[in-house]
C-alpha cells in the first residue's frame, strides 16, 4: 500500500489546481425517495465525483423500473444537473428489499439473464448514464435466490457488455454476505463500494453501527482475502444513525436531524449513554475514515447524501476538507516545470524523520504539520529561505500513531506530503 503515497505525491507535482488534482472518488447515493429528483439541487456537487441513483430493479421480463414511481424524466433532471458540474451518474440496481424472486428468475436462466444485461446497457445509453452500480445484497445474494455462481456469471456478462460501450460497473458489497462473492466476481468491478456500516441495528443490543475498526477490517478483508486492490475499493460511510431505548427508532435517523436536535452532536459519535443512546458518525470519525481512504483506498462512498447537514456541520464538507489536504498540494500555480520538492524519510517512522525541501528560488516559506483532522500540530519553519536544498528534523516521538500531512507553502506554490507515525 505504500505505493499509494507516492502516487499522491506525483499528483501533487503534476496538478495545477484543486479540480485537476482531485483524484479521490466521492460517491454519493441519491435515493429515489426524499424529494427526488429536486433533491439533487441540495447536493454540493463540487464536492462529489459520482451520484448513484438508488434504486431501480427489473421486472420479470428484465425491463428496468425506477423505484418509488419515479420516471426517466425525473432521472433526466438529475443527470443533466450532475453532468453540468462534471459529476458522473450511475444507476444502482437492487438495494435492501429488492425483489428476490425476480432476480432468481432472471439469473437462473442464461437467456433471461442476457436479456436483462442488454436492458441495462440500453438503459445507460437511452438515459445518458455513465454506468451501473450492482447493489444486489445478502437478502437476494444468499445462495438460494441467487447463488455464488449465478452472481459471478451475471456480473461477468454485465461488465463485458458495459465496458464494450465504455460504461463502468461498480458494486455495493458488505463483508457479511461476501461468501457469495467469488474473487473472480469481485474482479469484474471498476471499483467496489464497501458497506462498512449496519454492524448493529435497532433490533440488536445498543452499539456503534459503524466503528472505525469496521472500516479497517472490511478493507483488509476485501483487499487481502478477496484480492481487490486498494485502488478499486471505496470506503463506505454512514450519514445516519440508529437509536435505542428512549431514543429508539425503527430505521435510520438522519445525521441532519441528529445535529439539529442535539447541540454539539456533530463533534461526537453518540447521544445519550448505556442502552438509551443514538449511535452515528460525527465529523471527527468521518474525517478519520476519509484519511484512511485517501491513504489506502480509492475514495469514500456516502449512504446517503440527503441525510447530510448544512454549513459547518456538513459531513460532506468534512470529507472534502480532508481530501483537500490528502491529495491537493498545488493551490494556485502549476509546478510541473519547477524544482520545488518536498520529501520525508524514513517514512513511516516511530520517532524521528528528515524533511528535505528544495526551492527553485528564494522565498518566504512555511512548513507545517497537520493531523488527520486538519488541525495544526506543529510549524517546523516559517522564514525566508534561499534557493536550494534545506533539511529539517521532524521529531514525531510525541505524536500519536496515525497519518499526518506535511505542507510546504512557498509563495504561490505549495506541496503536501503524507507522513505516517507508527
Amino acid at each position: 500500500m505504500k505505493k499509494r503515497y507516492y502516487t499522491l505525491a506525483l499528483l501533487l507535482l503534476l496538478s495545477g489546481s484543486i479540480l485537476e488534482a482531485q483524484a479521490v472518488k466521492v460517491v454519493a447515493y441519491l435515493p429515489t425517495w426524499a424529494g427526488f429528483p429536486n433533491s439533487i439541487n441540495n447536493v454540493q456537487l463540487t464536492k462529489v465525483t459520482h451520484i448513484n441513483v438508488a434504486f431501480a430493479n427489473p421486472n420479470t421480463s428484465g425491463a428496468i423500473i425506477l423505484a418509488d414511481s419515479r420516471t426517466t424524466t425525473h432521472l433526466a433532471t438529475v443527470v443533466t444537473k450532475a453532468h453540468a458540474s462534471g459529476v458522473k451518474v450511475f444507476l444502482s440496481i437492487g438495494g435492501a428489499g429488492a425483489p428476490a424472486a425476480t432476480y432468481k428468475t432472471l439469473l437462473s436462466d442464461n437467456t433471461k439473464m442476457n436479456s436483462f444485461v442488454t436492458s441495462l446497457v440500453t438503459y445507460c445509453t437511452t438515459n445518458n448514464l455513465d454506468g451501473i452500480d450492482v447493489d444486489i445484497e445478502g437478502d437476494v445474494l444468499d445462495g438460494t435466490n441467487v447463488t455464488k455462481t449465478q452472481y459471478q456469471t451475471f456480473v461477468t456478462a454485465l461488465a463485458t457488455a458495459l465496458h464494450n460501450k465504455s460504461y463502468q460497473m461498480t458494486a455495493a458489497l458488505a463483508t457479511w454476505f461476501a461468501t457469495y462473492v467469488s474473487n473472480a466476481a469481485a474482479a469484474q468491478f471498476d471499483w467496489i463500494n464497501l458497506m462498512s456500516y449496519d454492524s448493529a441495528l435497532p433490533s440488536y443490543p445498543a452499539a456503534q453501527h459503524s466503528p472505525f475498526s469496521q472500516t479497517t477490517s472490511d478493507f483488509t478483508y476485501w483487499n487481502t482475502t478477496k484480492g481487490v486492490p486498494g485502488s478499486k475499493l471505496v470506503i463506505g460511510v454512514p450519514f445516519y444513525g440508529y437509536g435505542w431505548g428512549t431514543y429508539a427508532t425503527s430505521g435510520e435517523l438522519s445525521y441532519a436531524n441528529i445535529v439539529a436536535t442535539y447541540s454539539g452532536a456533530e463533534n461526537n459519535d453518540k447521544v445519550g449513554s448505556g442502552s438509551n443512546v443514538i449511535y452515528y458518525n460525527g465529523i471527527t470519525t468521518i474525517k478519520q475514515k476519509t484519511t484512511y481512504a485517501c491513504s489506502n483506498a480509492a475514495g469514500v462512498m456516502i449512504w446517503q447524501i440527503t441525510e447530510d447537514a448544512t454549513g459547518a456541520k456538513s459531513l460532506l464538507t468534512a470529507i472534502n476538507d480532508v481530501i483537500a489536504l490528502c491529495s491537493v498540494g498545488i493551490e494556485e500555480s502549476n509546478v510541473k516545470n519547477s524544482s520545488l520538492s518536498l520529501s520525508i524519510y524514513p517514512n513511516p517512522s516511530n520517532a524521528s524523520s528528515n524533511i528535505q525541501l528544495n526551492l527553485p528560488t528564494a522565498a518566504n516559506t512555511t512548513l507545517t504539520i497537520y493531523d488527520n483532522l486538519g488541525q495544526v500540530v506543529e510549524v517546523i519553519n516559517n522564514a525566508a529561505l534561499g534557493e536550494g536544498t534545506h533539511l529539517y528534523n521532524l521529531n514525531a516521538s510525541s505524536y500519536p500513531a496515525g497519518i499526518y500531512f506535511c505542507k510546504l507553502n512557498s509563495g504561490q506554490e505549495s506541496i503536501c506530503s503524507i507522513f505516517i507515525k507508527n
